[in-house]
């Protein structure tokens, strides 16, 4: 069981002097799932060892003219028509991480039985290095759609949800309504996609556009797609299925939905007088999710090692903060600093987007070693770029739909 001495052995119960034996050693190798489909291998992105962006250009489409023949303007071959200046967006890669991991070949031998299970267990805690920076990847990758948003022409949109049923038959009637009005918003967004009257209206440059509905992919929030596919929907859409109505689907868990906490939209309450969603208090800017979050939680978008109250805790992106963090503009011992958190927001209900739409781009990938013969050990490190979806610059390509779909 958790917390029980592994090497404690059992006296043995005729002979109170020797110990019961270690049956065998197992090394427990199936750590992280990599199968299936995730947003990391959507928006991946390789850049390489040279260089530092990608440069993406964006344009609008051309103007037609009335023509006739043996006109003034027809016949006026020097006139120029140049195009309007393109729009111009840059992937920068800004960020770099190292993984370390110290394993030796001698005295850490004596834990095992055999050099078979030493092996294995080495072979994992390297393993573990590949591992840890796809744990990292993923989980920036989903903060990063989970909470970014913009509202730039239709690409923030509400569903009104119906409320008030009481009795059992009116409440399942009224989820049936409520999943019918979240099927007919995404199938009304996918039809106004492909019409290049409103494809202007989907793109943050307003540039004119006809959208492919092979090109979206819709991620859902989790407490969302469960209650419409598990309670609602086989009533409504039978063997077909809201993925049909939406196209491919992804799934994230509730916690990855939510908005970047900054110095300009703090909100927070006057001590002794908690306020739903305003978990930050004023006095100290400390947070206090209240009971069971009552005041909303809130989740960093960094990795980072922090103590709180005197306890040590290792946050990954998508992590709640400890009760107490104090959220700040400078950081400083127990603090993180405005942009490195988020508050859920449980209102978002999911996410239609191009497949483009987002640049994760990679720098380069290396691992490396030394031995220290004086110690024993060999020093192993992991060290890679990527372009931080935070930053000022971003990943995201405004040429492209990043649609947020929230509850009114």
């Amino acid at each position: 069981m958790p917390g029980q001495s592994a090497f404690a052995f059992n006296s043995n119960e005729i002979f109170s002097t020797l110990g019961n034996m270690i049956i065998s050693q197992r090394v427990l190798s199936d750590n992280i799932d990599r199968g299936g489909e995730s947003l990391l291998s959507l928006f991946k992105y390789d850049g390489g060892l040279y260089g530092d962006r990608a440069l993406f250009y964006a344009s609008d489409a051309l103007k037609s003219y009335e023509w006739i023949q043996d006109s003034n303007d027809a016949l006026n071959l020097l006139m120029t028509h140049r195009p309007a200046d393109p729009k111009v967006k840059a992937i920068v890669i800004d960020k770099f991480r190292q993984i370390p991991l110290t394993t030796d070949a001698y005295m850490s031998k004596r834990a095992f039985a055999d050099e078979g299970t030493f092996s294995q267990f080495t072979t994992v805690m390297i393993g573990w290095m590949d591992d840890t920076k796809y744990l990292y990847d993923e989980s920036v990758i989903n903060v990063a759609v989970g909470t970014t948003k913009t509202t730039t022409g239709r690409q923030s949109q509400t569903v009104t949800f119906q409320s008030g049923a009481s009795s059992k038959a009116d409440i399942e009637a009224q989820n049936r309504l409520n999943a019918q009005a979240i099927a007919k918003k995404a199938a009304d967004i996918l039809s106004d996609l492909v019409s290049p009257r409103n494809g202007k209206f989907y793109n943050d440059y307003g540039f004119r556009r006809k959208y492919k509905k092979s090109d979206f992919v819709t991620i859902w929030n989790a407490d969302a797609i469960n209650e419409i596919t598990k309670q609602d929907l086989p009533t409504i859409y039978h063997e077909e299925g809201l993925d049909k109505v939406v196209g491919q689907p992804y799934t994230l868990a509730k916690e990855y939905f939510g908005i970047t906490i900054t110095a300009s939209n703090v909100s927070t309450y006057s001590a002794g007088t908690p306020t739903t969603n305003k978990p930050i208090d004023s006095d100290d800017g400390s947070y206090d999710p209240g009971t069971n979050n009552a005041n909303g939680m809130l989740c960093c978008n960094i990795e980072c090692d922090i103590t709180v109250g005197g306890v040590d805790y290792h946050l990954m992106p998508g992590d709640e903060i400890p009760a107490g963090t104090i959220i700040a503009a400078a950081a400083g011992a127990g603090k993180l600093v405005y942009g490195q958190v988020y508050i859920v927001d449980a209102s978002i209900l999911f996410k239609i987007v191009h497949k483009d739409s987002m640049k994760y781009m990679s720098a380069f990938t290396t691992s490396s070693e030394f031995w220290n013969g004086k110690n024993l050990s060999t020093n192993r490190y992991l060290t890679f770029g990527y372009a931080d979806p935070f930053s000022t610059e971003g990943i995201r390509l405004p040429n492209y739909p990043f649609i947020t779909v929230s509850k009114a």
